[in-house]
């Protein structure tokens, strides 16, 4: 009995001790397989992005790379001065991080919230003076933290470039209003001004100026000690911008600075990669620091919405967090994988395509959630969603409308049909079920509002069916139309004038004053833009375009009296010429550079 009992205890702890070594040996596994996961994302990174400067793609960067709550990666690549030979470095060397500083605002709002000073959700007109100009519209802090408070873009007055040209935060944010064209809460419609406006509504409240806030509140107590918001500081170095041809220029800066004008770090990006992804509470208490990457606002069950100015994504059934920044030279982006502990910092001191720093992004999001499962083609789409869209991050009611044709991304164009299939851009895209889509730019739903069609993204972006006449290439075909009219209609007068065939009329001197004032037009335009401040133009752009629109009444009214001295031929042309002034004309109104 004692042996079967001994044999029956050996048995039992022979089979503990397998089972020990089982999970020993699989634990052990699981820590090598992850230290090979986090040693391949660090050294697939710093490949990528030294082949990016290597190539004359940028002339600099920094990174921040964090791993299970460690800082694994603060590096900088290449140069921050060429001509004095300094190289960018991860530690020292501060770049401009664009719209990511506007996740300090939302943090700051949190905090003035904690503090009892501030409610996120109670109308901002408590906070404000009482001369500051109305607003169509009530909004609250939490519309202008998700981008939903109505307002539309521009940039007149957002940016100089001169430092001494900036103004101080409580003067912008009144001077350089937009309009709001959108009840708030409808779309979510990215605002540079409504994180400016944020902010000034968080100086108002604390009664500090905000700078010094941020400073007090969150870079201070994270160790950030070479992160600003000051343009004029001896904080950091900061380093040069560069073209993409290597050349050295200067970068602009911005007016409404809170909403991209922070300076940091890639040792300070990545302590605040670790506050964001910590479970404590410091600074802010555990349940206010979620608000930033809870859905705050949506506009579709399909789409993962956006948190407090956090872009909300998922791969795969986990969700990662992102935020891009960008000032004219310098492009920034910042994720966080809060599942894996995991975040990454980068920036470059060069202009860098999008599709390029997707592809780095993509390493770390692949190999820590796995690659995209492609998704499969489901019936039951019921919105014929073909035509052109614009970006509702663009100016509707300005003189600002026409630059929705000069910027990047501003428009898409879906071709196709429910029963063939859409592309956007020329892009396939897959129906996913109930009019949502996978694309290029990422999971968008259509849908019905209001009398039009709206195609929803899964970052704070909307994009509002238009007519499809209103293009580029109509708008662009018709303008040089009617230049070519202008000028050859006046070349055939003054030929046929001194070959005494034909007399100067008066059709051929208001053709004259319509070429002038459309170089004079154009040439305010291009002035304009290169200022960042065409609304300070409008004037004598709409009485340039005011001039055409006169003149193509008045050459109008001579055709009809027919002052061409019996030459049918030039009758016919100055015919064709009204017809392609007026098409102009039509042009100026939807620009609204006429009205």
């Amino acid at each position: 009995m004692e042996v079967k009992k001994m044999r029956k205890s050996i048995t039992i702890i022979t089979i503990i001790a397998l089972l020990l070594c089982i999970n020993i040996s699989s634990s052990l596994a699981n820590v090598v397989e992850t230290m090979d996961t986090d040693a391949s994302i660090k050294n697939t990174l710093n490949e990528r992005i030294e082949d990016i400067v290597n190539q004359g793609k940028a002339k600099g960067a920094i990174t921040s790379l964090v791993i299970d709550g460690e800082a694994v990666g603060v590096k900088g690549y290449g140069y921050a001065d060429q001509l004095e030979n300094m190289k960018a470095d991860g530690y020292t060397t501060g770049f401009r991080i664009g719209s990511v500083s506007k996740t300090f605002v939302a943090v700051a709002a949190l905090i003035a919230m904690e503090e009892g000073v501030l409610d996120i959700h109670k109308d901002i007109s408590a906070y404000l003076e009482d001369d500051f100009p109305k607003l169509k519209y009530p909004v609250t802090m939490h519309n202008l933290l998700t981008h939903t408070a109505g307002f539309e873009e521009t940039i007149s007055g957002m940016v100089v470039e001169n430092v001494s040209d900036t103004e101080p935060l409580s003067l912008a944010v009144k001077k350089y209003i937009p309009e709001q064209i959108l009840n708030p809460g409808d779309l979510a419609s990215y605002s540079n001004y409504g994180i400016g406006l944020a902010a000034y509504v968080i100086e108002r409240a604390t009664g500090m100026d905000f700078a010094d806030y941020c400073r007090e509140k969150i870079f201070l107590p994270l160790g950030m000690k070479r992160t600003t918001f000051l343009h004029m500081q001896d904080t950091v170095y900061v380093s040069k911008a560069y073209l993409p041809n290597g050349e050295e220029t200067m970068d602009v800066f911005i007016n409404l600075y809170p909403e991209g004008s922070a300076v940091s770090t890639a040792e300070d990006m990545s302590k605040y990669i670790q506050w964001l992804l910590k479970d404590e509470e410091d600074i802010l208490r555990r349940e206010n620091k979620a608000k930033l990457f809870e859905r705050q606002h949506y506009m579709a069950d399909e789409l993962g919405g956006i948190g407090y100015v956090w872009n909300r994504k998922s791969r795969n059934g986990s969700e990662y967090f992102e935020k891009k920044g960008e000032t004219l030279h310098f492009y920034s982006r910042i994720l966080l994988y809060p599942e894996k502990k995991a975040g990454l910092f980068l920036s470059f001191n060069t202009y860098v395509p999008e599709e390029e720093i997707n592809r780095t992004t993509a390493i770390m999001t692949d190999q820590l959630l796995g690659e995209k499962v492609k998704p499969i083609q489901e019936a039951g789409a019921n919105i014929e969603i073909e035509g052109l869209y614009v970006n509702a991050w663009s100016s509707f009611r300005t003189e600002e409308k026409l630059l929705r044709f000069l910027y990047p991304g501003k428009t898409m164009k879906i071709s196709g049909s429910v029963s063939k299939g859409f592309t956007i851009n020329s892009e396939r895209i897959t129906h996913l079920g109930n009019n949502a889509y996978d694309t290029p730019i990422g999971t968008v739903k259509f849908f019905e509002k209001g009398g039009k069609t709206i195609m929803a993204t899964d970052f704070s972006q909307s994009y509002i069916r238009v007519n499809t006449l209103e293009n580029k290439l109509v708008i662009l075909t018709i303008t040089l139309l009617f230049a070519l009219s202008t000028i050859t209609f006046i070349v055939i007068s003054i030929i046929g004038a001194l070959r005494k065939k034909l007399r100067f009329t008066m059709f051929t001197l208001m053709s004259i004053v319509q070429m002038v004032s459309l170089v004079a037009l154009v040439w305010m335009i291009l002035i304009g833009i290169m200022e960042y401040n065409l609304l300070a133009y409008k004037f004598y752009i709409h009485l340039g375009a005011w001039v055409i629109t006169v003149t193509a009444l008045v050459n109008f009214t001579f055709t009809i009296i027919k002052d061409f001295s019996n030459t049918k031929g030039l009758l016919k042309y100055a015919y064709y010429h009204n017809v392609v002034s007026f098409a102009f004309c039509l042009v100026l109104v939807y620009l609204n550079l006429l009205i």
